[in-house]
């Protein structure tokens, strides 16, 4: 599949989208976003944001998404597994497992995996791990 540019503002939309959501879902005012461009830019989106819309629909992130006309609305829905690092997806795989998911949201998620990250104790782990790598293994 090629990248075209509207495609390109797609993944602009939903990148901000996602980056500014404390949960799974983000609204983006359309005329807050073109208030980042210069009139030929703007232009080019008003005149393509049929097309623009439609690639932020069959987007892999997107779970959900309506462009409501009057309000000027990019609604999204993001699936909660794209939102999350490696390290969060490994709290919130343990909270699933441990059947506790629906007592976090992803700000609560990340949070954890904040925290896990700075603990010395993880330091402290990831140290043990690496010393004792076999790839550190000498001849004696």
């Amino acid at each position: 599949m090629k990248m075209t540019l509207n495609k390109l503002i797609a993944n602009d939309i939903i990148n901000y989208g996602m980056s500014q959501t404390s949960g799974f879902s983000y609204l983006v005012f359309l005329d807050s976003y073109l208030d980042d461009f210069d009139i030929d830019s703007k232009n080019y989106i008003l005149n393509n944001l049929d097309a623009i819309c439609e690639d932020i629909a069959s987007n892999e992130n997107i779970a959900y998404f309506e462009f409501d006309k009057e309000s000027k609305e990019f609604d999204m829905v993001f699936y909660w597994g794209n939102l999350m690092n490696e390290t969060e997806r490994y709290v919130y795989d343990i909270a699933k497992d441990k059947k506790l998911e629906d007592y976090f949201d992803l700000e609560g998620v990340k949070k954890i995996a904040g925290e896990i990250l700075d603990d010395d104790q993880t330091k402290n782990l990831v140290i043990e791990k690496i010393n004792n790598s076999r790839i550190l293994e000498r001849d004696l």
